[in-house]
């Protein structure tokens, strides 16, 4: 099992959760995501069971679309609040 953890601070926290939250589903085989908050911080917790270096790349992957998205977020919100 391959795992990468993602901590990321923002006072956005609630809002970056809840829209990582809903996007976990139709997870490719083997995979688990799992979000948590604090007030500040989010964390992300990806696991994959790695059966071959494809699965690597897909873990990889997913860390990235996770990091794009919140990036994303932020600049909705930051959007918004102007």
């Amino acid at each position: 099992m391959s795992k990468i953890k993602i901590k990321y601070n923002t006072e956005n926290s609630e809002e970056i959760y809840r829209s990582i939250k809903v996007d976990n589903i139709d997870l490719p085989d083997g995979m688990k995501i799992n979000v948590n908050k604090g007030d500040n911080y989010i964390e992300i917790y990806i696991e994959m069971e790695i059966k071959s270096s494809k699965d690597i790349l897909t873990l990889r992957n997913t860390a990235d679309e996770i990091l794009a998205h919140i990036e994303v977020i932020e600049k909705v919100i930051s959007n918004v609040n102007s």
